[in-house]
């Protein structure tokens, strides 16, 4: 996408996945999915913004975070919302899995 593209877009944002539970553990999210997130934390984890603690709070519940890689990001919402369901094909026994253990999901 050239710069001018860019300043014609009628909005600027990215698809992420997030998989929320309160009893999630990160690990059975990466294991079931087969990816790596990009950030996770488990109830009871102190909140941190780029590294650094927000506070004294603590997380209410485990979360998944997986971002688009850096290719997809200046592509248009239509574009990274393809390329995920392309990426998430034939996982419906994982998020099946993952509903069962309470979680919810969302892009």
């Amino acid at each position: 996408m050239t710069a001018s593209e860019q300043e014609q877009r009628e909005y600027i944002g990215s698809a992420t996945l997030i998989v929320l539970g309160i009893d999630l553990l990160p690990s059975s999210v990466s294991s079931l999915l087969r990816m790596r997130p990009s950030q996770s934390w488990q109830r009871g984890e102190p909140k941190t913004f780029r590294g650094k603690p927000l506070g004294h709070t603590l997380h209410e519940w485990g979360g998944w975070k997986k971002s688009l890689p850096p290719s997809q990001m200046a592509r248009s919402l239509e574009l990274q919302v393809l390329y995920w369901a392309r990426l998430l094909e034939g996982k419906a026994d994982a998020f099946s899995k993952l509903s069962n253990l309470g979680c919810r999901w969302a892009l």
